[in-house]
C-alpha cells in the first residue's frame, strides 16, 4: 500500500515537531527563530512582543506573560543571533532529551512551573530593584533542563568549547551565568531571586519525582543521551562491540567522527561480503530422511 502524505501546512509542521520526538522543545525554538526573524523585518513587530508578550516593566506586565515570555526572543542584531544559535542547538540537546525521557506533557508542565516561577519571583522583588532585566526567549527553560539534565546524570561527561567537565559542574555554571545575567546592572540580589526556578528544577528532580513513584532507570527514545531517574544513580558508560566507550556528548565531535568511520567500514565489509538481506530457505532434513 503506498502512503499519500498530505499536503496540509499543519501535517507538515505537525510532522516537524514530532520527527525528533521533542515537539515542545523544537516548537519553543521555532517560535523564537520566528519572532526574532519578523522583528528584524518588522520592528513595529517588536513593540507587540515587548507589551503583550514579554516582561519588561513590571508594573504593565499582563498576567499571560508570566509564562508567555519564552516563545519570544527580543534580540535582532549579529551577537544576539549569533548567542540565540548556539544556545538553541544546546536547548536541543538538553531539552529534548529530558523531553524524551519524560514525555511531552510533564515536560511541558515543567517549563511552565519554572518559568512562572522565575517570572513571579522576579515580579515581587523588582520594587526592591535599582534596575529590571527583560525577561524574554528561552534562556530561562534553558538553564531549567540543564540543572534537571545535571541532576539526573551528574556524572555525565560533556565538553563545552573543548573543556570536559562532569554534568553536575555545567549544572553549576549555567547558576552562575543565570545569576550575573538576571543580576547585571548593580543588582545582585535581584539576580538571585532569578534563580527560584533554577532551585525547583533541582528540587523537583531530586525529590518531586522519586516522590511519584520513578523507576531507577529510564532510557531515552530516538536520539539523545540516556536520562536517569534516581538521582544518585551512577552514570552507566556506554560501550561498542571492540570495549571502547561512546561518549554520549553531543559537542564530542572526534568520537562522533570516529563512529561514522566505524559505520562506514561496516557498511562496505557487509556489501563486499555479498549478503542481500533475503531471508535463507532452510531445508527439513527430518522430512528429507522420511522420504
Amino acid at each position: 500500500m503506498r502512503y499519500s502524505a498530505s499536503s496540509s501546512p499543519f501535517n507538515r509542521a505537525e510532522r516537524f515537531l514530532h520527527q525528533n520526538g521533542a515537539p515542545i522543545t523544537t516548537g519553543l525554538l521555532a517560535f523564537n527563530a520566528a519572532t526574532m526573524f519578523i522583528s528584524f523585518l518588522v520592528p513595529a513587530f517588536l513593540g507587540f512582543l515587548v507589551k503583550f508578550v514579554t516582561i519588561v516593566v513590571p508594573m504593565r506586565a499582563f498576567p499571560w506573560t508570566f509564562v508567555t515570555y519564552p516563545v519570544a526572543h527580543l534580540s535582532t542584531n549579529g551577537n544576539g543571533f549569533v548567542t540565540a544559535l548556539f544556545l538553541g542547538f544546546l536547548f536541543m540537546q538538553l531539552g529534548g532529551s529530558v523531553e524524551r525521557s519524560w514525555g511531552s506533557r510533564t515536560y511541558a508542565i515543567f517549563l511552565a512551573a519554572t518559568s512562572l516561577i522565575t517570572s513571579a519571583s522576579l515580579f515581587v522583588a523588582s520594587p526592591f530593584a535599582h534596575n529590571f532585566v527583560p525577561l524574554y526567549g528561552f534562556y530561562i527553560p534553558l538553564a531549567c533542563c540543564t540543572i534537571a539534565f545535571a541532576t539526573l546524570n551528574p556524572a555525565a561527561p560533556m565538553s563545552i568549547w573543548f573543556i570536559p567537565m562532569q554534568a553536575k559542574y555545567f549544572g553549576i555554571a549555567a547558576v552562575i551565568v543565570t545569576w550575573f545575567e538576571l543580576g547585571a546592572n548593580g543588582a545582585p540580589f535581584f539576580g538571585l531571586i532569578g534563580c527560584s526556578g533554577l532551585l525547583a528544577s533541582y528540587l523537583y528532580v531530586r525529590y518531586g519525582r522519586s516522590w511519584r513513584g520513578a523507576g531507577a532507570y529510564t532510557r531515552s527514545v530516538r536520539r539523545g543521551p540516556d536520562l536517569y531517574l534516581k538521582p544518585n544513580a551512577q552514570f552507566r558508560t556506554k560501550r561498542t562491540l571492540d570495549g571502547s566507550p561512546i561518549n554520549p556528548n553531543p559537542f564530542d565531535i572526534a568520537t562522533r567522527y570516529r563512529a561514522w568511520q566505524e559505520h562506514r567500514r561496516l557498511e562496505k565489509l557487509l556489501k563486499n561480503s555479498g549478503y542481500t538481506g533475503d531471508e535463507p530457505t532452510w531445508r527439513n532434513d527430518d522430512n528429507d530422511r522420511r522420504s
